[in-house]
């Protein structure tokens, strides 16, 4: 009787996905070279990459939305919007401003960038606010609605003129809070569609100018100088450094060809 293999777990994942990634991707080994070394079907294996690559994903996406709302906490108007916002909504400002930063983050985002995506969210907000109270006082005129009518189905001597006098007073004055709610939001509308403007107009010339800096070399030296920029040119080179390190060290080591033989593709000074 064979025997039931364990619950592959995280580490065994992450062993499984480095190889793959590291030597059945580069074709030194087979998926059933692989399959066959941990005891696993390769369907097994397959799913294993799938998942760890998921979480590896789901970990970088984290760690990035947290750089971004640590770096929106150290803004010098987030202690404001605390005491102007409620926590529903500070978390909605959170959210939203992370999904903008997405968008700009091909560009170096300045501070007339970002005052323009704060004003943005806030007019959001704002709106939703106004759709909020539309919609208490649409309830409300439904539910005096309904007292009126119920009154109405009563025969005359047994209906309460007081009351029904009272709910449509009542009815008048929430039409009129409804018609002032109606503008104020068609207002704030369009300041949203102002800013969305602003923003596009913005993000258009941030394009055009990286677009116009491959022109000529000192328009790259320009570019360049952006703190941002020279800050991802810096994280690419260091990988690209790691990754010609690494693969020195499997090029440099024995690999086996096709028919049986073993030899150093890379004979260096370094790897001899």
């Amino acid at each position: 009787m064979s025997k039931i293999k364990r619950k592959i777990g995280d580490k065994e994942k992450s062993a499984i996905y480095n190889r793959y990634m590291s030597d059945v991707v580069s074709g030194n080994i087979t998926l059933d070279e692989l399959s066959i070394e941990y005891g696993r079907p390769k369907a097994t294996i397959e799913k294993a990459v799938r998942d760890y690559s998921a979480t590896l994903e789901s970990d970088m996406l984290t760690n990035a939305t947290a750089d971004v709302t640590g770096g929106l906490h150290s803004k010098h108007f987030w202690s404001e919007l605390r005491k102007q916002l409620l926590d529903n909504e500070l978390n909605y400002f959170e959210k939203s401003w992370v999904k903008l930063v997405k968008q700009f983050s091909q560009y170096e985002i300045v501070e007339t960038d970002e005052m323009i995506m704060k004003d943005l969210i806030l007019q959001d907000i704002l709106s939703n606010r106004k759709l909020r109270d539309i919609k208490r006082i649409d309830q409300e005129l439904e539910f005096l609605q309904k007292n009126v009518d119920a009154e109405f189905e009563k025969s005359p001597d047994k209906r309460d003129q007081a009351k029904i006098e009272k709910w449509w007073r009542d009815i008048s004055q929430r039409r009129g809070e409804l018609e002032t709610l109606d503008k104020t939001y068609a207002s704030l509308q369009q300041r949203k569609e102002t800013k969305f403007r602003d923003m596009k107009s913005t993000r258009d010339k941030r394009f055009k100018e990286i677009e116009d800096s491959k022109k000529t070399f000192f328009a790259l030296i320009k570019a360049l100088d952006a703190v941002g920029k020279r800050k991802e040119e810096g994280e690419w080179l260091a990988l690209m450094k790691k990754s010609v390190e690494k693969e020195t060290v499997k090029l440099g080591s024995s690999h086996k060809y096709a028919d049986d033989s073993y030899d150093q593709p890379l004979l260096s000074a370094d790897t001899v």
